[in-house]
Order: C-alpha cells, then structure tokens, then sequence
C-alpha cells in the first residue's frame, strides 16, 4: 500500500508541495489525523518535487518516524530527472483553471499548468494507493480531482480537512513571514468565513459575503477575492440557491499572501424570500 501526499501543511502526514521546489514539513497534529488509518500497512511513500533530502530534512524524517507514524520512503529525484533537456510537455485542465488563483487579476491561468504537470508526473511515477490533498487549497483540489478523473490516473485523491491554529488561521508555511501584528490581524480571515457563514444563514449569500468582506475591511485587509462558487466547477455561486456553497479568499496581509476557504451547507445557504 502506497500513499502520496501533498501540501503537508494541510492535515497530511508528510510530503510535497508541488508548486515549488521545497522543504518537506511534518506535523503532529496532522499525523494524529492519519496514523490510525495507515498504521497497518507496512509501506508508505513520500514524493516531493526539489533536490535530495537535506541533513535538516533527514532530521525531520527521524522526528517523524518517532512520532509512531511508520517508516517513510523518499521519492526524491532532481530537479534535471523531472524536467530533463528537452522537456516539452504540460497537462492543463481547462475551465477550472480559469477563475479564483487562475484569474489574470491574481495568479493567472498559467499557475496551474505547473501543478498538474509535476503532479501527474508524480502520479505516474510513484503510483500511489491515494494521494492526499488539502481543503485549504479547495480551487487545486479540485483541478487535480478533475484531472485524475479525466486521465484514468488510479490513484484515489482524497482531499483532506484545513487544519488551522488556535484562534482559525490555517496553517502554512508562509504564516512564518508574518509578523506578530500582521499574525494577529491574519486571523481574521477565518474570521471573516466564519462570518459570512452566520450572516448567510440569517439573511442570504449575498448580506453574507458582504459581511465577511466587511470584516476584512476592518482589520485593514484587502482581499484579491473573496467569491462564492460552486464546489467541483467552481462557477459562481447562485445567491438564491439551496445547495452547497464553496466561498474562498486570498488576501494579502504585510505582503504575506494567504488563501482560505469554508463549505456552507444547504441549511446555511437559503436566502430570506
């Protein structure tokens, strides 16, 4: 049994983030949520995208291993064996892509190119059992569910929960930049999700995107999108519907850009008619 995981700063046991060339992360909480469900299998994987593991990664590992979280295996190639001279082809999913980080406005389309190719690189490569993801990144979930789905790629992707800090930030690597101002003023973010949630129960999506951009305003943060779509198309969101609502953010904050999303249910969505 083989496992794959990705973005380990959103509730998975340890291992790539295929955006960029980077350090390999673990955490105890995240490993609480998944070592029960993976302790009998014997054999697990962990892919990652970069140069070989450093001393200081290795360091990591040996942490990892004692907090009873099994043994791990390295996929761990160099940047010339993934994109060897000559390299010439991407996977691009189309539609998904286009809206929310892949919006010209924000990261561009071109952004996701990058992650669906280095991912199913690493699918085909490794070919792992599962391959986890995280909820915090809702938009890439999405394009890599879309795209395994549509290359018959075998491996289930199971898309995990946000795990976040006391006061609701999710945790990330880059909440590392933040300064302790900046930190405290970050939080409201979740916050503002939480908010939206509330006021869209009582009043609507639309009074509850308002209210959630509101409470952004007042913390002096100004959002690149704070939108409500359609979970798995990612199409803009129906105020009058009664299905579920998928409404994310990013936001910088001091510089430090951050993403989040929450899931309002249909009992949470109905508008006051």
């Amino acid at each position: 049994y083989v496992w794959l995981t990705f973005d380990p700063g959103h509730a998975t046991l340890g291992g790539i983030d295929p955006m960029r060339v980077m350090d390999i992360y673990y955490s105890r909480l995240a490993a609480i949520h998944l070592k029960d469900a993976e302790a009998k299998y014997n054999v697990r994987k962990a892919g990652w995208k970069g140069p070989a593991p450093s001393p200081e990664e290795h360091r990591r590992v040996n942490l990892y291993k004692r907090m009873g979280a099994g043994g791990v295996d390295f996929f761990a190639p160099g940047a010339g064996e993934v994109y060897p001279d000559g390299f010439a082809t991407k996977v691009e999913v189309i539609g998904l892509t286009e809206v929310l980080e892949g919006d010209p406005a924000s990261r561009g389309p071109g952004h996701f190119s990058g992650v669906t190719t280095i991912v199913s690189k690493l699918l085909n490569a490794v070919d792992p059992d599962v391959a986890y993801f995280g909820q915090k990144d809702a938009q890439q979930a999405t394009v890599i569910k879309r795209m395994a789905e549509d290359l018959d790629f075998r491996a289930c992707i199971s898309i995990l929960p946000t795990v976040r800090e006391r006061d609701g930030l999710a945790m990330s690597s880059r909440n590392a930049y933040l300064s302790p101002e900046a930190r405290e003023r970050a939080a409201s973010i979740w916050a503002a999700l939480l908010e939206t949630e509330r006021v869209t129960g009582e009043s609507g999506l639309e009074a509850g995107l308002a209210a959630g951009r509101s409470r952004l305003e007042v913390a002096g943060i100004e959002p690149e999108y704070f939108d409500a779509r359609v979970p798995g198309t990612l199409d803009p969101a129906d105020p009058e519907s009664e299905e579920t609502v998928l409404v994310a953010v990013a936001a910088p904050v001091d510089g430090t850009r951050l993403i989040d999303n929450i899931l309002i249910e249909p009992r949470k969505t109905r508008s006051i008619r």
